[in-house]
């Protein structure tokens, strides 16, 4: 076989490969674009409009920090009315997203003001920022299933709920 033919081979072998992983590429800027969508319209800008458009009607979310599950579009509208009951200024801004097939995440934070109760605690009128974390799996261009992480305990520290952690000197490696 000719040196060319081999050539050509082997970029038509790169190229296939390439119109291969396009759709997967594809679904998954499709499913980082729902998260935008999510973070954007609905938390940002209060549109709640899009809960059923973005939320399958079986989605599932766990919330790690102890707040519980979350089922369905209407369970997401109780979830999303909590915390904008207790955070009336919270807003949301993703700093990284990754997506791999059907699964999407996502690294944001989420600030505001505690100016009304959440989950059963009086507002304090402190402000706080947290980190969050959530890996979401999509269907159709639908969430189905979200798990979600964040430090609930620097939020309510923040709130002036829980006492601050104790200054320490020493680091991890470092003798006291």
């Amino acid at each position: 076989m000719h040196r060319h033919h081999r050539v050509h081979r082997a970029i038509l072998g790169a190229g296939i490969l390439v119109l291969l992983a396009l759709p997967s590429l594809a679904q998954e800027e499709a499913n980082k674009a729902v998260w935008m969508r999510s973070i954007d319209e609905i938390w940002n800008t209060r549109n709640t409009s899009v809960i059923e458009e973005l939320y399958a009607a079986d989605f599932t979310m766990i919330q790690e920090s102890g707040i519980g599950q979350v089922l369905g579009p209407a369970g997401y509208h109780v979830y999303f009315q909590t915390y904008v009951t207790g955070v009336p200024d919270i807003r949301m801004e993703v700093e990284q997203s990754i997506a791999e097939g059907d699964w999407a995440a996502i690294r944001y934070t989420a600030g505001g003001t505690h100016g009304g109760e959440l989950l059963g605690i009086p507002p304090t009128g402190n402000p706080a920022h947290v980190v969050c974390i959530s890996i979401g799996r999509f269907r159709d261009g639908q969430f189905i299933e979200n798990t979600m992480h964040f430090d609930k305990m620097s939020m309510m520290q923040q709130f002036g709920v829980l006492p601050p952690p104790e200054a320490r000197v020493e680091g991890w490696g470092v003798p006291a």
